[in-house]
């Protein structure tokens, strides 16, 4: 059997291929400008009350696809890529001039419901170390 190469590694079955998952360039491929202050303050136990704010932006981006979470920093983006087999994977995205932050989670087709992913995006926000804005439209 021969060796692959480095520059093609084998892609395992049922999979999406790394580039089916790299959003293409975008407003915000720019790196952001150098901080000016000190980053805001943040308090984890605040995010309690955004809650349904968060599941309101769930239900969102299950409809939608994609979001967008202002925040007290840089905005929050938020897209689910569903695949032909009912899974799904959840991606984040929080850029900012302190530093950045992106994850990714599958999504079997049982948890495909709102309170899951409001659960998900409140984790995102508690890695960037930000809250969202209270009043923002869904």
């Amino acid at each position: 059997m021969r060796k692959r190469s480095p520059a093609f590694p084998r892609r395992r079955r049922g999979l999406p291929s790394k580039a089916e998952l790299v959003a293409g360039p975008g407003p915000r491929a720019q790196p952001p400008p150098a901080p000016v202050g000190p980053p805001p303050p943040f308090r984890p136990s605040r995010l309690r009350k955004y809650r349904p704010l968060l599941l309101r932006k769930a239900e969102a981006l299950l409809e939608r696809g994609s979001i967008v979470i202002e925040t007290n920093g840089e905005p929050l983006d938020a897209r689910i890529l569903r695949f032909p087999d009912g899974t799904a994977v959840l991606e984040t995205t929080y850029r900012s001039a302190y530093g950045s932050g992106e994850g990714q989670r599958r999504l079997e087709p049982e948890h495909l419901r709102a309170d899951v992913v409001a659960s998900d995006l409140e984790v995102a926000l508690l890695n960037a170390r930000v809250r969202p804005v209270a009043g923002q439209e869904v």
